[in-house]
């Protein structure tokens, strides 16, 4: 889960009135171990999985509900942003991410993918690869904000190699950042979804 020790939600005061300014404020990647046995009632403290300031973490929906392997999160770093071109030009509507990144619980590697200093992300979704794809094999799609070109791009990315686009669609309008969304298989919508192949 993304975890953060205070609000990160700036344009949403809390109720006396404490609302960080943005980027004061970090969320992480973390997982509590819950002894459900213990009688002790708060959280203990947590495990961070990665070192990047993160949030919205996805997975394979496939292995919903099971131990998964892969998460697919937005990152922000700030040393790659051109701040100064940006900010003037931001509006609002959505916590800043300016990347995205693939953690494989197994080997703990962490792959990224950042688009450049004047582009920001949004949400990113997983699409498996084929209905026979093991888990997290196939793309990860997502929503940037050019504020160099003021359009809306939709980079598609294949998890084998996280770092580049295989494919920038430059979008004919301008969206605002803060969309949530999923991925729904034709096969889905038709009524006759595809066999879910052997996840290994």
């Amino acid at each position: 889960m993304a975890y953060a020790k205070d609000n990160v939600f700036f344009w949403w005061p809390d109720k006396d009135g404490k609302g960080p300014r943005p980027g004061e404020v970090e969320a992480r990647y973390a997982t509590f171990v819950i002894d459900y046995h213990s009688e002790r009632v708060s959280l203990p403290e947590p495990e961070y999985l990665v070192d990047d300031d993160m949030e919205f973490p996805r997975i394979d929906d496939r292995v919903a509900t099971l131990q998964h392997k892969h998460t697919f999160f937005c990152i922000f770093d700030r040393s790659v942003t051109d701040f100064s071109y940006i900010l003037p030009r931001l509006g609002g509507g959505a916590p800043m991410s300016n990347g995205i990144a693939h953690l494989n619980h197994e080997t703990k590697e962490v792959q990224r993918y950042l688009p450049g200093p004047r582009k920001l992300t949004g949400e990113c979704i997983f699409i498996p690869r084929d209905g026979n794809a093991a888990e997290g094999d196939g793309y990860v799609m997502v929503l940037l904000a050019n504020y160099e070109e003021m359009c809306s791009e939709l980079a598609v990315l294949d998890t084998w190699d996280l770092t580049k686009e295989v494919a920038l669609v430059k979008l004919p309008v301008r969206l605002r950042p803060g969309l949530h969304g999923n991925w729904v298989d034709k096969s889905d919508v038709d009524g006759h979804p595809a066999p879910l192949g052997p996840l290994q």
